[in-house]
């Protein structure tokens, strides 16, 4: 049986195989990955502060979701 021949150039790429498609782009996981650590830094120096675990919940969930939209409007397309 003869191999059939890659149809596009990403085909001919070596590593780039038949495997699954990654579930995020290298950009959102880089948002998410600094938006997660701006949360726990934040978390922390709550509870550091306050102590109480629903205002630290509160306050790493409230700086999770301002910085994805930050870091979503800064790191541009």
């Amino acid at each position: 049986m003869a191999r059939p021949t890659p149809s596009s150039d990403r085909d001919r790429e070596p590593g780039c195989g038949s495997g699954p498609e990654p579930l995020l782009g290298v950009r959102a996981a880089i948002v998410l990955a600094l938006a997660l650590a701006a949360g726990v830094v934040t978390g922390a120096l709550t509870l550091w502060a306050d102590g109480s675990v629903p205002v630290v919940v509160l306050a790493a969930l409230s700086a999770t979701s301002g910085a994805v939209r930050v870091l979503n409007e800064i790191i541009a397309r």
